[in-house]
């Protein structure tokens, strides 16, 4: 997918291929580094499964309930999930990314309600409550 947001950017004319002056992750460098700041779908993919993970051990939500029936039976903790070949592409990238998930996710308790959130380089995610 990333081709063809580079050939989008640095334009092709049928089958003349244009120069690439510069390389695709050096565009997506932030500004301050010399690049232009455009979000890598690499790092976008890789954000949005951490968001998944960390909306699935928030564990309240239907959808967090019905990958708990799914892919763990209802009696293992979310942290030990595996995943193999038979389960969907999404659980697989969320399990692959649940150990750097939990070194980004907090909880905070006041009156007796705790409150998780999830902090990463990109996203900053209020927290809710339990």
């Amino acid at each position: 997918m990333e081709r063809h947001f580079a050939k989008l950017f640095w334009g092709n004319d049928g089958d003349n291929h244009r120069r690439h002056w510069v390389s695709w992750s050096t565009i997506c460098l932030p500004i301050e580094q010399n690049g232009l700041a455009i979000r890598s779908l690499w790092d976008i993919s890789h954000e949005l499964a951490m968001k998944l993970w960390w909306r699935f051990r928030e564990g309240h939500s239907l959808w967090s309930q019905f990958l708990l029936s799914t892919y763990l039976k209802g009696e293992e903790h979310p942290v030990l999930a595996k995943s193999h070949g038979s389960m969907s592409t999404s659980w697989r990238h969320m399990v692959q990314v649940e150990d750097e998930s939990e070194e980004h996710i907090f909880c905070k308790i006041r009156c007796g309600l705790a409150s998780f959130g999830l902090m990463t380089g990109w996203v900053i995610v209020p927290c809710t409550k339990w």
